[in-house]
């Protein structure tokens, strides 16, 4: 993942040199073999070399290298993924269906849950307290291990955004590169998001209330959302 770093690197050095600061330096293979060993999962070979390199950042400025989401390092990963972790056991398998995933949908059914939380989902980038870009290593039975899903506490509809880690990556650099991006100061911090979904973000009126699905996704149209039971 090193070219896939020298690209990010090199395009926030021309447009928001902080960013660059604000990456923390790499882990060792030590602490992503505790975190698997913690957690009970092995973690693809790209997303480790990816860490290997960069191991989340420090978020002083408080924007987040993927649309402002903040790249995790592998302890906050860790406290993320036990905090969900207690949720799940406080409440049980019955009482999660019934208080929380009635409510959540799924837009490709076939391939992620319409679950709230799950303890094979694994965040790596997270905005706005609980919501998360992450590994998904419980897909449907057309999924695939380890691809990149939206989750948290206000991300209700869930969909696969890339197949697998290192594809979100190069997908991620491509939208950066074809300049679909907005960047500027916000007050105090820096609003950073796709340029294709401004409106939506900035006035509302979408579907996709999730912080992460409106970057990411894209929203359905009116025929699907019916299809899957998405509220209007």
């Amino acid at each position: 993942m090193t070219e896939q770093w020298h690209k990010l690197e090199k395009w926030f050095s021309a447009r928001y040199p902080k960013m660059v600061a604000d990456l923390n330096s790499g882990c060792d293979s030590a602490e992503i073999l505790d975190l698997e060993r913690e957690i009970g999962i092995r973690l693809p070979e790209k997303f480790k070399e990816f860490y290997l390199i960069h191991n989340g950042q420090k978020a002083v400025d408080y924007i987040g290298i993927f649309y402002n989401l903040s790249l995790l390092s592998l302890s906050k990963i860790r406290t993320e993924m036990e905090l969900w972790a207690g949720i799940i056991d406080e409440y049980g398998e019955e009482q999660m269906k019934i208080n929380f995933d009635q409510y959540q949908s799924s837009l490709m059914p076939d391939k992620v849950k319409a679950m709230y939380a799950n303890k094979k989902w694994v965040p790596f980038a997270v905005i706005w307290d609980s919501n998360y870009l992450g590994l998904d290593f419980d897909p449907e039975p057309d999924g695939s291990f380890g691809q990149v899903i939206n989750f948290g506490r206000e991300e209700e509809q869930k969909a696969v955004l890339a197949e697998s880690f290192e594809s979100f990556i190069d997908l991620y650099i491509s939208e950066l590169e074809a300049g679909n991006f907005f960047l500027k100061a916000d007050g105090d911090q820096m609003l950073f998001i796709p340029k294709k979904y401004k409106r939506r973000i900035t006035e509302g009126g979408s579907r996709l209330p999730g912080y992460v699905a409106k970057r990411f996704i894209e929203e359905p149209s009116i025929e699907d959302q019916i299809r899957l039971g998405i509220n209007l």
